[in-house]
């Protein structure tokens, strides 16, 4: 019985959060909508439904998606399922990611708004840059997501897809205002292992033990999604 299944939590990177060692990626939520919608297709909502209520029957208790999944469409539908699965807030923790291709690190907060309209009630506990090809430099999209972190928009702040040194800039950012770099999220498989070759994993571990006295960085394991 799923009920009876006891999953221990660790923490997310430096920033005190609490997830499962596995969560569940949103993005084959995405059809009908935006950028990525004719690439999957339409699910039913009673099926997106049944697809969140097995993973917190599994005790999972954090999802990934993003504005790139449907621009709003996997967003809305997570919000949805986890309501009709009974979890609160205070249950779940959510992931999502701001897409910054031709855009600038001014959108950042004017776009935040439509993720919180989107997720309808579950508050974001990871924002994440989610490629390093924005208009605007690293440290500009560090200093957006700082701020949304102090105006409560957020809890903590991440990136996706970057290479060693873009985690190190953005890192160094995020210090200047207390913040650690909750995480790098990335492919890691038996299948795909490049991070253990092109620096990515040296970089997260290097950070992580040389930054004691005030935070490190975090890899999210993400072998089943491609971000």
């Amino acid at each position: 019985m799923t009920s009876d299944i006891q999953v221990s939590k660790r923490t997310l990177g430096r920033t005190g959060i609490q997830v499962t060692p596995i969560g569940l990626g949103m993005m084959e939520f995405a059809g009908g909508g935006g950028l990525m919608g004719s690439v999957f297709p339409i699910i039913a909502q009673q099926e997106k439904n049944a697809t969140v209520k097995a993973g917190v029957g599994g005790k999972i208790n954090w999802f990934d998606t993003a504005e790139l999944y449907g621009n709003g469409v996997s967003e809305t539908s997570l919000s949805t399922a986890l309501k009709t699965a009974g979890k609160s807030d205070q249950d779940v923790v959510v992931a999502t990611k701001w897409w910054p291709l031709f855009r600038t690190a001014r959108n950042i907060p004017k776009s935040i708004e439509d993720r919180l309209r989107f997720l309808d009630g579950y508050s974001i506990g990871l924002y994440m840059v989610h490629q390093p090809f924005g208009f605007s430099s690293k440290e500009a999209e560090m200093d957006e997501m700082a701020k949304l972190v102090k105006a409560g928009k957020i809890r903590s702040v991440g990136i996706s897809n970057f290479n060693p040194d873009q985690m190190r800039r953005a890192h160094r950012q995020l210090q200047k205002y207390g913040l650690p770099l909750a995480v790098n999220q990335v492919r890691y498989s038996l299948l795909d292992r490049t991070i253990e070759k092109n620096g990515i994993l040296e970089t997260a571990k290097g950070i992580r033990s040389n930054d004691h006295r005030i935070h490190s960085t975090g890899i999210r394991i993400a072998e089943w999604q491609v971000s």
